[in-house]
């Protein structure tokens, strides 16, 4: 994967790095993105590993998938300590490819993977955090790494340089949790009308 990721990232001026920490694959409107970044951009896309692998990427894309396998269920059963396990690992990569592909733009999509990026001030990249959807605060639970995450995710929403909802009352609703009351791009949750 190594050689692979060098030929491309040479054919390449500009890397833009994608996290997710869910499966690319089920969300079109990643699919979408990542097929329009392409088109400017190196892109490496960090995801985990769960769920049908089963979309077709194109060959400069790099799809790097972190974590064991099994699926979305798999994953919500496993204990604790091996969920916060697998997610630090996560970040550490993702700490890593920052440090290592120098990209432009690193797009997050969902708190998880926000938080795990946030070791972007340290480069110039820009930082975009992308939501498909918005939690209500108050049906999380009380002690989980999802709740950690999320109330991270609000607290450090102002470092992201660039704000993405599906509409505009989600924008709003997470504006007044984060406080942060910058104009967000609004990008509906579709597929690419174009394909």
């Amino acid at each position: 994967m190594k050689q692979r990721m060098e030929s491309i990232v040479n054919r390449f001026s500009a890397v833009a790095l994608v996290v997710m920490y869910a499966n690319p694959d089920r969300y079109p409107p990643t699919i979408n993105a990542v097929n329009i970044l392409r088109a400017h951009y190196h892109v490496h896309v960090i995801c985990r590993l769960h769920d049908a692998i089963d979309y077709p990427w194109p060959d400069d894309v790099v799809i790097e998938r972190l974590g064991t396998e099994g699926s979305v269920d798999d994953k919500m059963a496993e204990s604790a300590v091996i969920k916060l396990r697998e997610y630090l690992s996560f970040r550490r990569t993702v700490h890593t490819r920052i440090r290592e592909l120098s990209p432009v733009l690193v797009y997050t999509y969902e708190p998880h993977a926000f938080v795990a990026s946030l070791t972007i001030e340290k480069s110039d990249a820009i930082l975009v955090y992308h939501r498909h959807e918005v939690e209500e605060i108050g049906k999380l639970p009380c002690f989980s790494l999802q709740t950690w995450i999320v109330h991270l995710a609000l607290r450090s929403t102002k470092r992201a340089d660039i704000l993405v909802f599906p509409e505009k009352n989600r924008a709003a609703y997470y504006a007044t949790l984060s406080r942060d009351n910058r104009p967000a791009f609004i990008v509906p949750n579709t597929p690419s009308i174009y394909a």
